[in-house]
């Protein structure tokens, strides 16, 4: 009995001698399937990016705004290592 090859890559979950077994139809409806995983995870990845950005922006004009009316100790909390690492979390959710 032979062995599988080592260097068999799996597209979609199968190897490609099952992928290739497979009916015209169910290889098809694997490939749109594969399709709309892909197209969802560069939404959620563009969405992460998008808000990571803003929530960033939003902090920096929060800080700005607060060391212009003379609250420091807030202003500093507004960049502190909490919300950026929130930020962070955020952009790294990213795929």
């Amino acid at each position: 009995m032979p062995k599988a090859k080592d260097t068999e890559q799996a597209f979609l979950g199968l190897t490609p001698t099952q992928f290739l077994a497979l009916s015209d139809t169910k290889a098809l409806a694997l490939m749109h399937a594969q399709s709309a995983i892909k197209w969802q995870q560069a939404v959620h990845a563009l969405a992460g990016l998008v808000l990571g950005t803003i929530t960033y922006l939003a902090s920096l004009v929060v800080c700005f705004h607060l060391a212009k009316l003379g609250f420091p100790k807030l202003a500093a909390m507004a960049l502190g290592t909490p919300v950026l690492t929130v930020i962070k979390r955020i952009l790294d959710s990213r795929i």
